[in-house]
């Protein structure tokens, strides 16, 4: 799979609404919620999309160049262990060693956060772990990513078109069961991280990505994917403003489509003035750091508050000012200053800690490479 800058600029799309919705202190009618989730679903729609087609040319490789399946799950498993893991366990250690009272907050949280299940973690005990509360859709992707090989590696090929949706159909029951037996607005903030519930985002990805693959019909299933973005766009800006719980348990449903949409008209190799947008450089580079902002982004304000106590109490000042070196300045500037804090951060954990790690990756190949 060839390296397609537009796909950063998506990424980048949805980690922005994922920081908005967690830096913004104000509603304006809007759900934070459903902004965020926005975000979280569109990534987990191209992760959907982009590991499928990893698995689809995996399979192709076990069944005509003899790859044995262990093989191909072995390299599989070690290229997703090498991107995701360095960054992911750095953050835990990290707040371990500088703050260790945080899991003490959360009984038993660190383990499974080790484990990745704080979503499941979340869900039992109905609370959100504070500044690493955004895991749970770290531990639902690698969930994914535990048996989806299985499921495409295994399951005939007359059979995948079939088993893709009827998971895509198991996730939209599920969650209006929850949705009906437990009539929450905020009910899909527990029910929607488990990873049943998002079977519908990865699948409508797997779709696109079966399509593609298989290159039949897929310029047609694309202008199926288009006409129903324009039913579900409406239907998406209605559940933000819904207390309706049905409309929210269907709302991921909503926006799976429309990132469906827009993956197909950013991969479809057409010229296209939004092709263009989301290729420009300075969502690509957004893109390309996002799995760090999206890690850091939580934690960042709290890192920062310290620091800039710490600084203070002990004199560092801004020259003639009584001002921290890191000031506060309230309201939106200081999210603004959060979000630069966090740009910083997450450029430097990609240049000296994530891509030499990700180098690795070459080492674990056989013909089916993918720089995603």
């Amino acid at each position: 799979m060839k390296y397609v800058k537009s796909i950063d600029g998506f990424r980048a799309l949805a980690v922005l609404l994922v920081i908005i919705s967690h830096y913004s202190k104000q509603h304006w009618g809007i759900s934070k919620l459903l902004v965020g989730r926005t975000g979280v679903t569109m990534f987990f729609t191209l992760s959907g999309f982009l590991i499928t087609g990893i698995l689809l040319r995996c399979r192709e490789s076990v069944f005509y160049q003899k790859i044995k399946v262990g093989n191909a799950l072995k390299v599989f498993y070690a290229r997703r262990t090498v991107r995701i893991f360095p960054a992911y366990y750095l953050l835990l250690l990290l707040i371990l060693l500088f703050y260790p009272a945080y899991y003490a907050q959360y009984p038993g949280s660190f383990y499974w956060c080790l484990a990745y299940a704080s979503n499941i973690y979340i869900y039992i005990t109905h609370t959100f772990i504070g500044d690493l509360g955004h895991t749970w859709s770290l531990a639902v992707e690698e969930q994914f990513y535990l048996f989806w090989p299985l499921i495409i590696l295994f399951t005939p090929q007359k059979y995948l078109l079939k088993v893709i949706c009827i998971f895509i159909a198991a996730a939209i029951f599920v969650r209006l069961g929850f949705a009906i037996f437990q009539p929450s607005n905020n009910s899909l903030e527990y029910y929607g991280i488990l990873t049943v519930t998002c079977f519908d985002a990865f699948g409508i990805g797997a779709l696109l990505a079966l399509y593609k693959y298989e290159q039949t019909d897929f310029n047609a299933f694309g202008k199926w994917a288009n006409r129903l973005a324009i039913v579900a766009f409406p239907l998406f800006v209605w559940s933000l403003v819904s207390a309706n719980p049905i409309i929210v348990a269907l709302s991921p449903l909503f926006v799976s489509v429309l990132s469906g949409a827009l993956i197909f008209t950013l991969v479809s190799n057409k010229s296209h003035v939004i092709t263009g947008i989301f290729s420009h450089p300075i969502p690509a580079y957004i893109g390309k750091i996002s799995y760090g902002l999206y890690l850091w982004h939580l934690p960042i304000p709290m890192i920062y508050q310290d620091i800039s106590n710490f600084l203070y109490a002990h004199g560092w000042l801004i020259p003639f000012t009584k001002y921290s070196l890191l000031p506060f300045a309230g309201g939106a500037s200081q999210s603004f200053i959060y979000f630069a804090a966090t740009i910083l951060v997450a450029s430097l954990s990609w240049f000296l800690y994530e891509k030499p790690i990700n180098e690795l990756k070459k080492k674990f190949d056989y013909q089916v490479s993918s720089d995603i």
